[in-house]
C-alpha cells in the first residue's frame, strides 16, 4: 500500500535538511533540492487525497503498531481539504518566491520548507500530543519566517509571534495534560470514546484551554490584536502564507477538537458553538471596522483577515451539514482570495517603493495587471457575484437564515458593506491619472514566476464563483464526515491500518 501519508510529512522536512546542508556547499545546488521536495511533496498530497476520494479513510501506522498504541495518522474527508490547501500554498510559493533574493534564500527555504512538513502532519496526525509537536513546529517557522527580514520592526514582530502562540501552545499543552490524566491515552478517538468517563469540570476546563489555544492562533476577537502587526512587518509573501495556509491549518484543529474529540457529548459543546458564534461576529465588525482605518496595505489585509475568520465561523459553529459546508468552502475560498491579495498587494508596493495607500494614486497605469489580480480579489473577498466569494457568503448566509440566525446575518451584511468601503478607497487610488507618482520607478515584474500564481488565483477566484459545485461537491462529504464523531472513531480505532 502507499506510504503517501507520512511522505507528505517527511519529504519537505527532509528537504529542509537537506538545503541547509547544500548551502555549505554552494548555492547554486538549492534548485536541485528544492524543485523536486516541492513537486514530491505535491505528487504525495495528491495521492492521498485521491485515494480517500475513491476508497474511503485511510489509517496509517507507524513502528507497525496499531492504535490506540501506537502513533497513527488519520486521514478522512476533512483531512484532505485542509491538506490540499497546505499544498497548494507551498507549491504556490515556490514558484512566486523564486527569483526574490531574500525569498528565494537558503534561510527563507528552510523555514516555509519546515512550515510545510509541520502543517501536513498538523492535519494528518490522529494523535492529541503529536497535533501539539507539530502546532509548536509551525509556531518555530513561523517565527523565523516573520522575523527573517532582520529588521527592528520584523525582529519585534517575530518576537510577538513566538510569544503569542507560545502562551497559546502553553494553553493547549495544559488541555491535554489535563485529559490524558483523566483518560490515559491521547489518541483522538479513543479519548472521544473515554470522555465520558471524565469529571464535567475537567472536561469544560481543558475545552476551554483548547479552544482558547486556537483562538488565539487563528486571531480571533479579541485575542488578534498581535497579528496584523507580525503580518505587516513579515511583508506580503509571508503574511499570504501564514493567512491563506497556516491560519487554515490551526482552524483545522480546532475543528477536529471540537467535532472529533468532544463532539455533542462535551457538557460545554453547545455553548462553545454558541460563543463561537458570537466572536465570529464580533470579528467581522472589529475586523472591518479596524481595516478601514489603515493606511499600509498589509495591514489592511491583515485585519481583513480577522473579518474572515468572522464569516469562517459563522459557518462552522453553526452545527448543520449545510453550514459547516459553507463555512468550509469560505476558508477554502479566503486562501485563493487572501493570497492573491497579499502578493499583488506585495508587488504594488515594490513599483512604487512603499506599502502605504495614501502613495499608491495612479498605481494602475504602472501595474495593470497586479491592480487588475487584486481588483478580481478585491471584489471576491467583498462577496460580488459572480466570485467564490459571493458564493461561499450567500451560502453561509442562507444556513443562518435556516437557523433563525437573524442577527448573525444582518452581522454578514454589515461586514460586507465596511469590506467594500476600505477596498473600493484602494482602488479608486489606484485607478487615478498620477504620473507624476511614479517618476524614476520600477515597473511591474511580468514574469511568468511573478504572473502565473496570480493569473491561476484570479481564474480560480471567477471559474468557483460561477461554478461553486466544483467545490461544494467535494466539501460538503468532509461537512458531514466533520459532524459524525462515531465515523472518526471507527476510523482511526475500526479501519484496516495501512502498513
Amino acid at each position: 500500500m502507499s506510504h503517501a501519508p507520512v511522505l507528505t510529512i517527511i519529504i519537505p522536512l527532509a528537504g529542509a535538511f537537506l538545503i541547509t546542508f547544500t548551502e555549505l556547499i554552494s548555492a547554486r545546488i538549492r534548485p536541485v533540492v528544492l524543485i523536486p521536495v516541492t513537486l514530491g511533496h505535491l505528487g504525495a498530497a495528491l495521492s492521498v487525497i485521491l485515494q480517500v476520494v475513491e476508497q474511503g479513510p485511510i489509517l496509517y501506522t507507524l513502528g507497525m503498531w496499531d492504535p490506540p498504541w501506537g502513533i497513527v495518522l488519520s486521514i478522512d474527508s476533512v483531512s484532505i481539504v485542509f491538506l490540499g490547501i497546505v499544498s497548494a500554498g507551498s507549491a504556490l510559493l515556490t514558484v512566486f518566491a523564486w527569483g526574490s533574493p531574500r525569498e528565494a534564500g537558503g534561510k527563507y527555504a528552510v523555514l516555509r520548507l519546515l512550515l510545510c512538513g509541520a502543517m501536513s502532519g498538523a492535519v494528518l496526525t490522529g494523535d492529541l500530543f503529536n497535533l501539539f509537536v507539530f502546532a509548536e513546529l509551525m509556531t518555530i517557522a513561523g517565527t523565523g519566517l516573520v522575523a527573517l527580514k532582520r529588521k527592528g520592526e520584523s525582529a519585534v514582530a517575530g518576537f510577538t509571534y513566538l510569544m503569542f502562540s507560545g502562551v497559546a501552545g502553553t494553553f493547549f499543552l495544559f488541555g491535554v495534560a489535563l485529559l490524558y490524566g483523566s483518560t490515559g491515552t491521547l489518541n483522538m478517538a479513543q479519548l472521544a470514546q473515554r470522555l465520558t468517563e471524565v469529571d464535567p469540570t475537567t472536561q469544560t476546563v481543558a475545552f476551554v484551554l483548547m479552544v482558547t489555544a486556537f483562538g488565539v492562533k487563528t486571531a480571533m476577537v479579541p485575542l488578534h490584536f498581535w497579528q496584523p502587526f507580525a503580518y505587516a512587518a513579515a511583508g506580503g509573501t509571508t503574511a499570504a502564507l501564514l493567512s491563506g495556509v497556516t491560519m487554515k491549518v490551526n482552524l483545522y484543529a480546532l475543528l477536529r477538537i471540537c467535532y472529533g474529540i468532544f463532539g455533542r457529548q462535551a457538557g460545554a459543546f453547545d455553548d462553545v458553538l454558541s460563543v463561537l458564534l458570537v466572536v465570529g461576529m464580533v470579528s467581522i465588525i472589529v475586523g472591518h471596522g479596524l481595516a478601514l482605518w489603515q493606511d499600509d496595505i498589509r495591514r489592511m489585509l491583515a485585519f481583513s483577515s480577522v473579518a474572515h475568520v468572522g464569516y469562517i465561523l459563522l459557518g462552522v459553529a453553526g452545527g448543520t451539514t449545510a453550514a459547516v459546508t459553507a463555512g468550509l468552502f469560505h476558508a477554502f475560498n479566503h486562501f485563493v482570495m487572501k493570497v492573491a491579495l497579499f502578493w499583488s498587494g506585495r508587488g504594488m508596493s515594490s513599483v512604487i517603493g512603499s506599502p502605504y495607500i495614501s502613495r499608491m494614486n495612479g498605481v494602475g497605469r504602472r501595474a495593470p495587471l497586479l491592480v487588475g489580480v487584486f481588483f478580481v480579489a478585491a471584489l471576491a473577498i467583498v462577496g460580488i457575484p459572480p466570485t467564490n466569494g459571493f458564493a461561499s457568503k450567500w451560502l453561509i448566509a442562507l444556513s443562518l437564515l435556516a437557523e433563525a440566525e437573524i442577527v448573525a446575518v444582518l452581522v454578514l451584511m454589515v461586514g460586507t458593506a465596511l469590506s467594500m468601503m476600505y477596498y473600493t478607497r484602494f482602488l479608486s487610488r489606484a485607478v487615478q491619472w498620477a504620473p507624476e507618482s511614479f517618476s524614476g520607478r520600477a515597473v511591474e515584474d511580468r514574469r511568468l514566476r511573478a504572473v502565473g500564481p496570480l493569473v491561476l488565483l484570479a481564474a480560480v477566484i471567477l471559474i468557483v464563483g460561477v461554478l461553486p459545485e466544483l467545490a461544494t461537491a467535494f466539501l460538503e462529504p468532509a461537512a458531514r464526515a466533520l459532524l459524525d464523531q462515531e465515523a472518526f472513531i471507527s476510523n482511526i480505532l475500526g479501519a484496516a491500518a495501512v502498513q
